[in-house]
């Protein structure tokens, strides 16, 4: 398991696990425009690699933004996506900018 974490005032950790069906991110703190970085840091070589899915696992995520949720969006471009137990701040997030039809949320 890979884990890349930020040192900003909002932290945000990403561990990687590689599944069967593609690789599970784990979210854990905030994701917005302060720590997008650690994101697409772990993303960009996963990528590259073309799996055929990539799952976010929002369970530990408190909080994102609109540059998280364009980053979630810029990955499903180039991959099927899956959200996974999305906080019900995050969660009202990915509703509210009506981007759920796009990114299929699993309790």
């Amino acid at each position: 398991m890979d884990r890349v974490e930020s040192e900003d005032r909002a932290p945000l950790a990403v561990e990687v696990q590689h599944e069967p069906n593609g690789p599970v991110l784990r979210l854990t703190g905030e994701l917005d425009l302060s720590s997008i970085g650690v994101l697409q840091e772990a993303l960009d070589p996963l990528l590259e690699g073309k799996p055929p899915r990539l799952v976010f696992d929002l369970g530990a995520l408190r909080f994102m933004d609109s540059s998280g949720l364009a980053e979630v969006l810029r990955t499903a471009t180039a991959t099927s996506v899956e959200l996974r137990n999305p906080s019900k701040i995050v969660r009202r997030v990915i509703e509210l900018t009506g981007v759920s039809g796009i990114l299929p949320i699993q309790p």
